[in-house]
């Protein structure tokens, strides 16, 4: 599945996978658990380390080929492609800023500093602007069992 070749520390995951379905599955799996959060008033704990690992294995959405995965799989590619200049515009930057200012000269922790507080604006941007990620969200929230991943949902964030 790749998820159990997993690098974690404190600030950073990431999935070894040479299986480019697992991974953009894998990056709508955690948005669309980013977004359930947010919808939900909920606030992500700190040092997250393999909570989010967890709470995909616990609510049931750890990547096993079904077909409702390949089309998310498959749709979470396409808005790889477009996502970025959305987001970038949605954090008040110019969507042609090139991929080495972001990491190399500083950039990044300008974005940092803005998007920390709009996650679920960038989310909400993201739905608005690209039909595909509503549709994956749609797709997941029925393939999901509710009660398993509201218990997942409380090992990544607190909620009032």
């Amino acid at each position: 599945t790749g998820i159990r070749k997993i690098i974690l520390s404190n600030t950073i995951a990431y999935l070894i996978t040479s299986n480019e379905d697992v991974a953009y599955y894998y990056s709508a799996i955690l948005n669309y658990l980013a977004y359930k959060v947010a919808k939900s008033g909920g606030e992500f704990i700190l040092n997250q380390y393999g909570r989010p690992i967890k709470a995909i294995v616990e609510a049931g959405l750890e990547w096993v080929e079904e077909e409702w995965q390949q089309e998310v799989a498959s749709l979470s590619k396409f808005i790889h492609e477009e996502a970025r200049s959305i987001v970038l515009r949605q954090l008040g930057l110019p969507d042609t800023y090139p991929i080495f200012e972001i990491v190399d000269r500083g950039a990044d922790i300008e974005i940092k500093k803005v998007l920390g507080e709009k996650v679920k604006d960038i989310l909400e941007s993201l739905i608005n602007n690209t039909k595909d990620v509503r549709k994956i969200f749609d797709i997941v929230e029925k393939s999901v069992d509710k009660d398993k991943l509201r218990d997942a949902l409380k090992q990544v964030a607190s909620f009032e």
